[in-house]
């Protein structure tokens, strides 16, 4: 059996030949017409679309941004194909602000902050982290924790899994002033505690 045999059994290598592929064909372009977009050769594309050739990973980011589509839609690691058009875009997938009513005496629109779970679980630790590094911590001990966790949080992402949202209040210090909001508070504390 040859390597060639063995990688096209290779599901995830057979999707990144067929989503190749196919991107190319929508877009109405040749094997040539690719190449010569993202800098090699009509040989090079026609291997890699006949599961040939591995797909290089400056190549798939060279594809990915001719298509713009994500360079993980290009790898198979998940089918979204939207790329984020920078960080903003990003962060608004997992942080949302809302605003609800409630009535006491008058009625107050609170803003609310809506924060991934998984993310604010990662904001937390990175809290956890300084504190460590100021009560003198091992440096390198802090950094392979912060790693293990960026990992743990970054495969969450490539899922694509929903997860719930954690909400807090966005309270002014006026606010918290308030003898009404802070009754407010302490129901909401009472009922969420049973």
């Amino acid at each position: 059996m040859s390597y060639r045999d063995v990688k096209s059994k290779d599901e995830s290598f057979s999707e990144v030949v067929k989503r190749i592929k196919k991107l190319r064909e929508v877009n109405n372009e040749s094997q040539e017409e690719l190449a010569k977009a993202v800098n090699t050769t009509k040989y090079t594309i026609a291997n890699i679309e006949q599961g040939k050739t591995n797909l290089a990973l400056e190549t798939a980011m060279l594809i990915a941004r001719h298509y713009n589509v994500s360079i993980d839609y290009i790898c198979g690691m998940g089918n979204d194909m939207t790329v984020p058009n920078n960080v903003l875009d990003t962060l608004c997938r997992y942080i949302m602000i809302s605003a609800h009513t409630t009535h006491m005496k008058q009625a107050h629109k609170i803003p609310f902050i809506s924060i991934n779970k998984s993310l604010f679980d990662y904001l937390n630790v990175l809290d956890r982290a300084a504190q460590f590094k100021k009560d003198n911590v091992d440096d390198e001990l802090i950094s392979a924790w912060l790693e293990k966790e960026r990992e743990k949080t970054l495969n969450f992402f490539q899922r694509e899994s929903k997860e719930p949202f954690v909400e807090y209040a966005l309270l002014s210090q006026r606010d918290i002033a308030s003898d009404e909001v802070m009754e407010l508070i302490e129901n909401t504390y009472r009922e969420s505690t049973g």
